[in-house]
């Protein structure tokens, strides 16, 4: 990354526009690097409010346009990002279900010296809950018209610092606020005030292999009042990257759910996380994942233990022309709703991607989704089926924000 023009200085402290080019991936403007992409899908949903009986289907089309101005030492001296991406969704059928979603990212990454590293990262989410999912399933997603609609704000610190050449420590630090701005009526209960802290020792015991003993405690506060809690995780994990062919973790522990209401049901179970990636070819590469841990209540319950298993294969057949093929298995325990819920979600997708322009990509998937609940009214099936094209105007630069954000988007149980 080349430093400032002089003439590009000059012109942006006269308030000019300063001089945009290309050099390689992305373009340069001034002090940063401009990285665009934008992409575009239309699909086939076939139960767009996952419904048991009298579903909806209905054609959508998604624009996403996504960009990242970066700027500093991309050998993590010190950089500072700011990355935004936003959904515009319109449905053919069914306009109530209609979105706008924004993501934002504003954040420093900064090693002042080889032993320690620094990040503080600022996230805006403008979202939506689809109707039919979290506190709008079953019944509710035909009683309120139009998606639950979001606002959460997001603080990260962390710290981390290699005090031997085999051994370091990590500390990450999370403020989010979850306020919704719309069906007042079922979304008052869920606003929330969430704070994480984790601590993580590692110790090098192979070149290529490090132990790790973490803990985190998560402090919900909803502002209800209605199911606040504490949770803890320990946890013991191996990470590796043995070859080019094999990298992964696998972590086991111990985790505590506690609420506060003393009328409620705690928790303690045991928690896994496990990950590996296997490329028996450099053209092909399999995924498995598994983990166990709590998620928050969406209305059933005072809260969720859930379990995930997934797999995911993708193959380069031609230089141009891959495919992934994937399949997820979810398990969701209510813990002491009234009545007992259980549910089991199996996901399924294959995608076809084709790189028609080193810049431009175009794809075609099919996903089905099975959700079978003890509760037959919250079963459903549906199928999507998608034909996308991906301009990738920064070349490589390209990223995906939610991917980015890490821990900050999560998905499945919180197990941070």
């Amino acid at each position: 990354m080349r430093a400032p023009a002089a003439s590009d200085v000059a012109k942006m402290e006269q308030g000019e526009q300063a001089e945009i080019v290309q050099e390689g991936d992305g373009y340069q403007w001034g002090g940063f690097r401009f990285y665009p992409n934008i992409d575009f899908r239309v699909a086939y949903d076939a139960n767009v409010t996952s419904q048991a009986v009298n579903t909806t289907g209905s054609y959508v089309s998604i624009l996403t346009p996504s960009a990242a101005w970066i700027a500093g030492d991309p050998y993590h001296k010190g950089q500072i990002g700011l990355k935004m991406q936003a959904d515009f969704a319109s449905y053919a059928d069914s306009s109530d279900d209609d979105y706008v979603d924004w993501v934002a990212l504003l954040d420093y990454d900064w090693e002042p010296t080889e032993s320690l590293s620094l990040y503080a990262g600022l996230q805006y989410i403008l979202g939506h809950e689809a109707r039919g999912e979290d506190l709008l399933q079953g019944e509710l997603a035909e009683f309120f018209r139009e998606p639950n609609e979001f606002e959460e704000w997001g603080l990260i610190a962390s710290v981390g610092y290699e005090f031997t050449s085999k051994d370091r420590w990590d500390l990450d630090v999370i403020h989010e606020e979850r306020q919704y701005t719309n069906n007042e009526s079922v979304t008052w209960a869920r606003e929330r005030t969430v704070d994480r802290v984790r601590l993580a020792l590692s110790h090098r015991v192979q070149p290529n292999t490090s132990m790790e003993l973490s803990g985190s405690m998560n402090r919900y506060d909803y502002w209800s009042d209605g199911y606040d809690s504490d949770q803890y995780y320990l946890m013991l994990s191996a990470i590796w990257d043995l070859t080019y062919q094999t990298q992964g973790f696998a972590g086991v522990g111990w985790g505590w759910k506690d609420m506060d209401d003393a009328s409620l049901e705690d928790s303690s179970s045991a928690i896994w996380r496990l990950g590996v990636n296997w490329k028996p070819r450099s053209y092909s590469t399999f995924t498995v994942e598994a983990s166990q841990g709590f998620s928050e209540s969406d209305g059933w319950g005072d809260h969720r233990i859930t379990r995930f298993y997934g797999a995911n294969w993708n193959h380069v057949w031609y230089p141009r022309f891959s495919t992934d093929l994937g399949i997820g298995f979810n398990e969701e325990e209510y813990v002491d709703a009234d009545p007992f819920r259980t549910d089991d979600i199996l996901q399924y997708h294959i995608r076809l991607n084709y790189a028609w322009r080193e810049w431009m990509g175009v794809y075609a998937g099919v996903r089905r989704i099975e959700r079978s609940s003890n509760l037959h009214e919250y079963s459903y099936d549906d199928d999507i089926v998608e034909l996308g094209v991906n301009l990738n105007l920064g070349l490589s630069g390209g990223f995906s924000l939610r991917e980015t954000f890490g821990d900050f988007v999560r998905t499945g149980s919180d197990l941070w």
